[in-house]
């Protein structure tokens, strides 16, 4: 018999029994790895050892849908940086996470239905999953869990829209569209841009939207991306790109900041920006340090085929000497997508032998022209090689990269006043001894 005195404290007991069994599914677990015949519930997390990330469901924004995700998570701001399930959402709280039977990360619904699967051959069905203070999920063999190399499977070579420090892109021999922004701000499935890297010629980081090309950086000259405005004055602390071979003889582009306690990340955001973003501590929100295209000019081919955008210009677009705009009243209501053509023919497109040779026009501070052909050659080699080939339409000798060759139309060009190339210019000879539109109405001033 329960006497009236012990009545509080039993109440008491079963209220905190109550209060833990209805917290009970929504406490963190304990552990960074998840391992056979463990689940992990809507409303639990694996968190990394250092407390940087967690690894749970989320419903993004306004949205009730729950997914899959890695997020940071000792900071207010808990940016996603990888979603599972993007295709593929949950509706209710009852999802799960765990290792399915074959060995492979398995997402079910509350029907048990699977959503999402890591989908590899794995070796061995003793695997365990490891969320790493790199913010890498990583699936292995329980024996080497963690290790990289061993790896069945890692979310740093299955990325969604972010890039972080560490990972490593491999760059294969054709474009590569490894990011893929959400299609919202609040809907993570697939959405309308990519971004990867394009290594025909020399490596370049390009923004798609669908299969058109948005933005690309510039050419990788062994230092920096030559089209990114200023990004020579923030090598020393800021840019840490490196295309470099690994031990599996692959090729790959990585980043190394120069403060490894930074948080930074790369994102290809769901409205088709490539940016860069560093945590800012004392404002407790994510700066964003830089932003492409960041104007008019950064979009691709903006002028047009032939033609140049110069950010400061007015107006921005101008033919390339010797060139004229193709559709002149477009040109004259600043719609210049049509591009420009050739006035004089060269040389070889001549039926006639009459007339000099072609020769060159020197343009300096240049974004240079995109699809460039390669070649390890001298400056005065790599002048003969575009003059003996009536396809070529401009040559630059970059020391980094050495001889550049352009065989197409000049795309996506762009005058630098902070920085840039040289490009030479393939012109016939009857226009390069006459002065530019700009000289000759200067000329005609003064007169």
């Amino acid at each position: 018999m329960v006497s009236m005195s012990m009545i509080p404290v039993l109440v008491f007991l079963l209220s905190v029994s109550y209060s833990l069994l209805f917290l009970a599914p929504f406490c963190h677990a304990a552990t960074n790895t998840l391992t056979i015949g463990q689940s992990l519930k809507d409303g639990e997390t694996l968190i990394s050892v250092d407390e940087n990330f967690e690894l749970g469901f989320f419903s993004p924004g306004n949205s009730s849908l729950r997914y899959v995700g890695i997020r940071y998570y000792k900071i207010q701001d808990q940016a996603v940086i990888w979603v599972a399930n993007r295709e593929k959402p949950i509706s209710g709280s009852n999802g799960v996470l765990r290792i399915g039977e074959d060995g492979n990360l398995l997402v079910t619904d509350g029907n048990g239905s699977p959503v999402w699967s890591s989908n590899v051959s794995v070796v061995s069905s003793n695997t365990a999953a490891m969320l790493d203070v790199t913010g890498n999920l990583i699936l292995s063999s329980n024996d080497s869990i963690g290790e990289t190399d061993k790896a069945y499977w890692q979310s740093f070579n299955n990325p969604t829209d972010n890039y972080l420090p560490p990972m490593k892109v491999l760059v294969r021999t054709a474009e590569i569209h490894v990011f893929t922004s959400w299609k919202s701000a609040n809907d993570p499935s697939p959405g309308n841009f990519t971004m990867g890297v394009d290594p025909r010629g020399t490596p370049q980081i390009v923004v798609w939207e669908g299969s058109r090309r948005r933005w690309r950086s510039g050419h990788w000259n062994g230092i920096i991306f030559s089209g990114v405005p200023y990004m020579k004055a923030f090598t020393t602390y800021q840019y840490g790109f490196k295309f470099s071979p690994e031990r599996d003889g692959n090729f790959y582009v990585t980043y190394n900041p120069s403060d490894n306690s930074e948080l930074l990340r790369f994102q290809i955001t769901w409205n088709g920006f490539e940016e860069t973003k560093k945590w800012n501590e004392s404002a407790k929100t994510w700066q964003v340090i830089q932003s492409q295209p960041s104007e008019e000019c950064e979009n691709y081919n903006y002028c047009g085929n032939f033609g140049v955008c110069t950010p400061s210009g007015s107006p921005k677009c101008r033919c390339m000497e010797g060139f004229e705009p193709r559709h002149p009243d477009q040109w004259r209501v600043g719609n210049w997508s049509g591009g420009c053509g050739r006035r004089s023919p060269l040389q070889c497109q001549r039926n006639t032998s009459s007339g000099g040779e072609d020769g060159f026009k020197t343009v300096r501070c240049m974004k240079l022209p995109d699809f460039a052909d390669v070649k390890s050659i001298s400056l005065d080699a790599c002048r003969k090689m575009c003059l003996n080939n009536c396809l070529c339409k401009a040559y630059a000798h970059v020391s980094e990269i050495q001889c550049m060759i352009w065989n197409g139309d000049l795309i996506d060009v762009q005058h630098s006043v902070e920085d840039g190339d040289t490009l030479y210019l393939r012109l016939a000879d009857s226009e390069l001894g006459k002065l530019s539109p700009i000289v000759v109405f200067i000329v005609f001033q003064l007169i």
